[in-house]
């Protein structure tokens, strides 16, 4: 096995530094179930794999905005290598610009203290599918722990790999271990949501007449709303639903109020049509429509940027 005293790593060995004279695979032996240790039954296995080994299967992280700093994000990670050869994948999205990227290993690897880690990490930073990374941290001779600066050419996401290597006599062989990663870089841009707002300010008023009671006949008016996007230049909104509720009073010596409650669907021209048919018995009066609900598939609905009221008179 050997030893490391006085080392800043600590590892199993299967004999591949100089002058070694025992070559057993110390890691096929602590996990093979077949073998009854001398002090101890049983044997200890591996553990589950907790990240990804390539870009396509890379944990995502999930950044914040720093409070005093909004336009630069943070995010963390605790990772393992669990077995030679392990390689642990993140993912994060960022702006262009200036990053950092800050590793700790578990334990902490304090000079002369019994507490050594035993995974000796080369950690890297990645563009999509990229070959060559953009930058490599591997502190050679000594444990890689600590703060680390790296660029950022565009926004997008970008990837960081942990791997477990070796270095001056010694191997990836038992380069195993746990370790920690934060990170800081630019917020990625704020995508605008597909918003869509609601103005019947601006309302066209179409009037008409229909059959009243007693086969008189009445003024009616048709009220064409719009909804419209936030941001969007293309087609208008169809198919979207809209409740409205429409109230019409008529003032006098006797007056006179009728309410309802209606769901319509725009057109193809993003379009609603509200009918008010006052009757015989309200030859004048106030109408009030008052939206309720809006809901549109793909879209975002600002109640508190719409215009939710019109009142309109007749004749």
């Amino acid at each position: 096995m050997g030893d490391a005293y006085k080392k800043n790593i600590s590892q199993f060995s299967k004999g591949e530094y100089p002058n070694a004279n025992n070559q057993q695979d110390d890691l096929a032996i602590i996990t093979d179930p077949t073998k009854q240790m001398v002090n101890a039954l049983g044997f200890l296995a591996y553990r589950a794999d907790d990240h990804g080994n390539s870009f396509l299967q890379a944990s995502p992280l999930i950044g914040t905005p720093i409070a005093a700093n909004p336009a630069r994000s943070k995010a963390a990670a605790v990772g393992n290598i669990e077995r030679t050869g392990d390689s642990d994948w993140l993912s994060f999205s960022a702006g262009a610009g200036a990053g950092s990227v800050t590793v700790a290993i578990t334990p902490p690897t304090v000079a002369l203290n019994n507490h050594r880690a035993n995974v000796d990490l080369r950690v890297e930073v990645h563009t999509v599918g990229g070959l060559v990374p953009l930058a490599t941290f591997n502190s050679a001779g000594a444990i890689l722990n600590g703060t680390f600066t790296f660029n950022l050419p565009a926004a997008g996401t970008y990837y960081i790999s942990a791997t477990g290597v070796g270095d001056t006599d010694y191997s990836n062989y038992a380069s195993l271990g746990e370790y920690g990663i934060a990170l800081e870089y630019p917020s990625p841009a704020v995508a605008a949501a597909n918003e869509i707002r609601l103005s019947l300010f601006n309302s066209t008023i179409v009037k008409g007449t229909s059959p009243g009671l007693l086969g008189t006949t009445t003024t009616s008016y048709r009220v064409n709303a719009t909804l419209v996007a936030k941001n969007q230049a293309a087609a208008p909104i169809a198919g979207a639903t809209i409740t409205v509720g429409s109230t019409w009073a008529s003032p006098g010596y006797n007056p006179l109020t009728t309410s309802r409650n209606v769901t319509y669907t725009t057109s193809s021209a993003g379009t609603f049509q509200v009918f008010l048919s006052p009757n015989s018995t309200l030859p004048i009066g106030v109408a009030t429509l008052t939206v309720n609900s809006v809901s549109a598939p793909g879209y975002t609905y600002n109640s508190l940027a719409s215009q939710l009221a019109y009142t309109f008179n007749w004749p």
